[in-house]
C-alpha cells in the first residue's frame, strides 16, 4: 500500500535528517541566476544541501519531502 510505503521511507529520512540536524551536516549552495543583460545585477538562488554521513551531499528532492510531511522544514530553514 502506498501510504505504508511513504510511512516507511518518512521514517528512514526522519532520522536521517535529525542526526544532519545534530551533527551541522546542511549547507547552503550559490547557484547563479543568469541575467538577459550583461549589466544586471548578479543574483542568486541559495539551495540547501544535507551532507551524509560519508561526507556526500544529498539533493533535496530526496529528503525535503519527507521533511515537509513530518513538519522538520522550520527547523531545516534554521
Amino acid at each position: 500500500e502506498e501510504s505504508t510505503r511513504i510511512r516507511k521511507y518518512d521514517k528512514i529520512w526522519v532520522k536521517h535528517i535529525k542526526s544532519a540536524l545534530m551533527e551541522n551536516r546542511f549547507r547552503l549552495a550559490q547557484l547563479p541566476i543568469a541575467g538577459l543583460r550583461s549589466d544586471a545585477d548578479k543574483m542568486y538562488d541559495l539551495l540547501v544541501r544535507m551532507i551524509d554521513q560519508q561526507g556526500n551531499a544529498v539533493l533535496p528532492s530526496e529528503f525535503l519531502p519527507a521533511a515537509e510531511r513530518n513538519n522538520l522544514m522550520k527547523t531545516i530553514d534554521r
